[in-house]
């Protein structure tokens, strides 16, 4: 992303191809190196011989080299005067004048491909006033550099700055803006103008508009329109491209989306304007007010450290990370003590992750084993709270500390969560972060932070909550740079409502979050025996019929025993 965004704003980016003997065209690497599906705009550089023949034909590529297609240039990988170590010349012991002739791989390569593009934009730019763009550079000094020898491994030409100048191209269309960058609701449009100068003053300029879809190469076609599409701009004459993004194509709504508009003319120029559409979730399950707000919610914390539950470090487990049960690791399944609605799920039980995330069906809150940036909805994690998502420990290898603890109330209202001075991982000095969850009867999910620490881990921490892929969660601060209103701070409470009609299951009868045998005897008790009343009273219609009788103790013996249907839901 930053070097995508780097280019749209201009910053030709010229980055080393690696000396991992590597077929960059290989299907292993899933066409992340073809132009086609993802585009940085970046100039990739081999690493070829110098000329001599001590380590092959001049131009050829050296063994260690990556290769393929996306490689534009080389330049020497062998043998190259530079700074430092001193092997050439050490000026009597002065650091300052140590000098090497063995600099080395495509570290040595790019900067001799990044100096020629230096120089040439500089040549160009004195000229004409303005630079080229990295598409042209990169054509001009492909299709006039030094060609490769033995070119089956493909690294690109040396650059050749003499041949170059030859064949600087005269001035073409300049567009304005750069690049586009929109955000919207699911559903939504965004529309722009892109406006084409000919920098020409005598000679009209034809050109014509291509589109490739995504950089991710997501195959949701149809999302960039541009009109027109292709047109003739007079000498020192503009126009202007009308551009509309239009997410109802998209099938995942919630996601970053990259595009490109190449706007093409003369033999082999072009412009690239990168476009980035991000299609926020319109979700409207929860409503978000946080104690800020006027009208929000008191903080009021709720100390559990003395009263609750701890979680012992054996009862951490990391599946795919044995050693990191303590850094990355994930409670056993802890019980909430009460049916809880989750985007109209119910559940009774969670698993608590070290990392500040909770989760109503993943065992293990994390991602393969190790804290991970990621968004909302994740992938990784289903049914996921998150208050406060960040490498966070317990273990005192990685400067870690604190505890978690857990509490339900007498009453079987609310369930509490509290990270107690958890550590920040590798910080020693981070000692007092504690935050809290609170489960409550009325299925809203509070998160309260009695303190945040002293080293901005809010600034880089994501809270929400989600539930399956796709467009089900509420994100109250994003770890990539959400709204700064929404910044977590010290005594901060933030509430999750829900706003749909609520279903819970039946069954449950005596309040235990399970179903059972004494759910049996408490509906027989109840039925036969003057025994108390089910609370809420649809608890106990486990067939629906709207009435509580003995067929209800026959529906609720079958599921226990024999495998039948599940008691039904009621609406709250």
């Amino acid at each position: 992303d930053a070097i995508q965004m780097a280019t749209a704003k201009g910053i030709i980016v010229v980055a080393a191809a690696g000396n991992g003997y590597e077929d960059l065209d290989d299907p292993i690497y899933e066409n992340k190196f073809n132009k086609d599906f993802r585009n940085s705009r970046a100039i990739l550089v081999g690493a070829g011989a110098p000329p001599g023949g001590e380590y092959g034909p001049d131009r050829s590529r050296l063994y260690f080299s990556n290769y393929g297609s996306r490689v534009n240039l080389q330049g020497w990988g062998k043998d190259v005067v530079t700074t430092g170590y001193g092997g050439l010349f050490s000026g009597n012991g002065d650091m300052n004048q140590y000098y090497t002739e063995t600099f080395s791989g495509t570290s040595s390569a790019t900067p001799i491909v990044a100096g020629a593009v230096i120089c040439l934009e500089g040549i160009y730019k004195a000229q004409y006033g303005l630079p080229m763009t990295p598409e042209t550079v990169v054509s001009l000094l492909e299709s006039t550099g030094s060609q490769q020898t033995n070119p089956t491994e493909w690294i690109g030409p040396r650059p050749n700055l003499q041949a170059a100048y030859q064949y600087l191209p005269p001035p073409g269309i300049v567009a304005d803006p750069t690049f586009l960058e929109h955000s919207v609701i699911g559903g939504q449009i965004a529309s722009d103008v892109i406006f084409l100068t000919n920098d020409d003053s005598t000679d009209p300029i034809s050109f014509s508009v291509s589109i490739n879809d995504t950089i991710e190469n997501l195959g949701s076609p149809g999302w960039i329109i541009v009109d027109p599409d292709t047109g003739t701009i007079a000498p020192a004459g503009n126009t202007f491209l009308s551009v509309t993004l239009d997410s109802a194509p998209l099938n995942d709504t919630t996601y970053n989306y990259k595009g490109i508009i190449n706007i093409n003319y003369g033999s082999w120029y072009e412009i690239d304007i990168p476009v980035f559409f991000t299609v926020e979730c319109n979700d409207t399950d929860y409503v978000t007010i946080d104690s800020d707000d006027p009208v929000g919610p008191d903080f009021q914390w709720i100390e559990i450290s003395q009263i609750g539950t701890k979680i012992e470090p054996d009862e951490f487990h990391n599946d795919d990370r044995p050693n990191g049960v303590l850094d990355d690791g994930t409670s056993i399944e802890i019980p909430i003590g009460f049916p809880f609605n989750f985007f109209n799920d119910v559940f009774t039980s969670l698993h608590i992750g070290i990392n500040g995330g909770l989760s109503f069906t993943s065992e293990n809150v994390n991602i393969a084993g190790y804290f991970a940036q990621i968004d909302l909805p994740s992938p990784g994690i289903d049914a996921v709270l998150l208050p406060f998502w960040n490498d966070l420990t317990i273990d005192t290898s990685g400067a870690g500390h604190g505890s978690i603890y857990y509490y339900t109330t007498p009453g079987r209202d609310s369930m509490i969560v509290e990270y107690y001075q958890i550590g920040n991982f590798g910080h020693e000095t981070d000692t007092l972060i504690t935050f809290e969850v609170i489960l409550s009867s009325d299925h809203t999910i509070s998160f309260q932070y009695l303190d945040v620490g002293i080293l901005d881990l809010a600034l880089t921490s994501l809270t929400g909550i989600s539930r399956d892929e796709g467009c089900r969660m509420n994100k109250y601060y994003s770890l990539y740079g959400g709204d700064p209103d929404n910044l977590t701070h010290d005594s901060l409470r933030v509430d999750f409502m829900p706003q749909y009609d609520i279903l819970m299951q039946s069954g449950d009868l005596d309040g235990s979050g399970w179903i059972d045998i004494d759910d049996v005897v408490y509906l027989v008790n109840y039925i036969f025996g003057g025994g108390p009343a089910p609370d809420p009273i649809e608890m106990g219609d486990c067939n629906c019929s709207s009435f509580i009788d003995i067929d209800d103790i026959v529906y609720l013996i079958n599921y226990i025993f024999s495998g039948g249907p599940p008691p039904c839901n009621y609406s709250v």
